[in-house]
């Protein structure tokens, strides 16, 4: 009798180990290729409504103020940090008006073309302009000249800088700095699109 029971038992266990094996490769071929269709057709149905929803806010006249009061306090925040091509050149009147103002000794400026630490290559309406300054000066009067450079719109970036320290006490402190600007690139130059 065990023989018997063994025999149907190990029947009825491959019979089950082969519906196990068809349903396996039945799911791996139909079913979980039809999955991953139904979840990415989902994401692509939740991306089309949140677009269309945007687009539906968009169109709301409260929401077209907004993004218009949004675009032009960026345009006035991209004057803070850009300046035009044609006012660069006053850059250094600039700095040289500063310079005058805290009574640096020995000041000069002047527009290099070196590769400094700043790179704009990849950007389609900003350049890197470099201006290589020296003076002399405090250490205190160095703070205040720098902290002017700081607060000065458009903003003026210090690139690098040293101090060489005096022997003499009445001369100052040498120092050498590398400043940079981002110079908006002209309109005509790049095209509507850059």
């Amino acid at each position: 009798m065990k023989s018997i029971y063994g025999k149907y038992f190990k029947i009825g266990l491959s019979f089950w180990a082969v519906c196990f094996i068809v349903l396996f490769f039945f799911y791996l071929i139909i079913l979980a290729p039809q999955e991953r269709l139904r979840r990415a057709t989902e994401r692509k149905l939740a991306d089309t409504n949140r677009l269309a929803q945007s687009a539906r806010d968009a169109a709301e006249e409260r929401n077209k103020n907004r993004l218009l009061e949004q675009l032009s306090s960026s345009g006035n925040r991209l004057k803070d940090f850009v300046v035009e091509q044609e006012n660069a050149a006053n850059l250094t009147f600039d700095i040289g008006r500063i310079s005058s103002e805290i009574k640096l000794n020995s000041f000069s400026s002047i527009f290099t073309s070196g590769e400094g630490t700043l790179k704009t290559d990849n950007y389609r309406h900003v350049n890197t302009r470099q201006i290589s300054v020296n003076f002399n000066s405090s250490f205190n009067k160095f703070a205040i000249f720098l902290n002017a450079l700081e607060r000065s719109r458009p903003v003026i970036f210090v690139d690098t800088f040293s101090i060489t320290r005096s022997t003499e006490r009445d001369s100052g402190h040498k120092v050498d700095m590398k400043l940079a600007v981002l110079v908006g690139k002209s309109a005509e130059a790049t095209g509507i699109d850059g």
